[in-house]
Parts: C-alpha cells; structure tokens; sequence
C-alpha cells in the first residue's frame, strides 16, 4: 500500500497526485486503487465504475466510519446512454455522442480533453461540431 495525495478540487471526488502515482509506478506494477467513502458505503459510485474500467485495475472501496470494504473487479461497465448522470468528460454532453456512434453505428469518436463550462464562453467553438 502506498499512501497519496488527493488533489480533487471536489471533496466527493479523488484524484492521485501526479508525482505520487508515478512513485507508485516506480515500485512495481499498479495491483489496485484503494480510496474511501467517508460517511458513506462501500457501494461503487457511477464515476467509480467508469474509472474501474478505464484503469482496468481492481477498486477496494473502504467506508468509514463503519469500517467495512468492498472490492470491485472491472467487469466490463458501460453507462446507460438514457438516463445517466451528468460528469463532466466522463459523462458530458460530448460523452453521450461518442458512446451513441459506438454502440449503436459503430463508429469510433475520439475522446480529447475539455474545459467544462466551456458552453459559457462564447468565443469557444462548439466541440460538439468541431469534431464530429
């Protein structure tokens, strides 16, 4: 185990400082992410079952302060395309049309990194368009 630093802006959210996750890296091969759910349970959020995939590591959720843990496997989760919960570059706006046109067409849209709110500047080019 190896202890890092959370640097999300969002006290719901973690994220592995950069310089500790390479650290980490440099001991071996990354075996499982371990993160808590303070005051909550060991339920895996919609945003840990995207993640999960993503990494393609085993997740071990501990819940505090009932101090129990689960382990999530990845298994293969996909969002829903109706229904689904709003995160930004993970489930935005963009997300919902690049998994529509791989699911249901087929076709591959590129994923690339985007400001959130980026709607609200109007000088901003739509991205929707941009790279359809």
């Amino acid at each position: 185990y190896i202890h890092c630093r959370n640097i999300s802006k969002n006290s719901d959210q973690f994220e592995i400082h950069p310089e500790d996750l390479a650290i980490a890296e440099d001991q071996g091969e990354i075996l499982a992410y371990v993160h808590s759910h303070p005051e909550g349970t060991t339920r895996a959020s919609e945003l840990d079952l995207i993640q999960i995939e993503l990494h393609q590591k085993p997740w071990v959720i501990c819940s505090y302060p009932d101090l129990d843990f689960q382990v999530y496997e990845p298994c293969g989760y996909r969002a829903p395309l109706v229904g689904r919960n709003y995160i930004h570059h993970y489930q935005d706006c963009y997300a919902l049309v690049r998994d529509f046109y791989d699911r249901e067409l087929g076709i591959k849209l590129p994923d690339f990194e985007r400001k959130d709110g980026w709607w609200e500047d109007k000088d901003h080019p739509s991205i929707l368009i941009a790279f359809l």
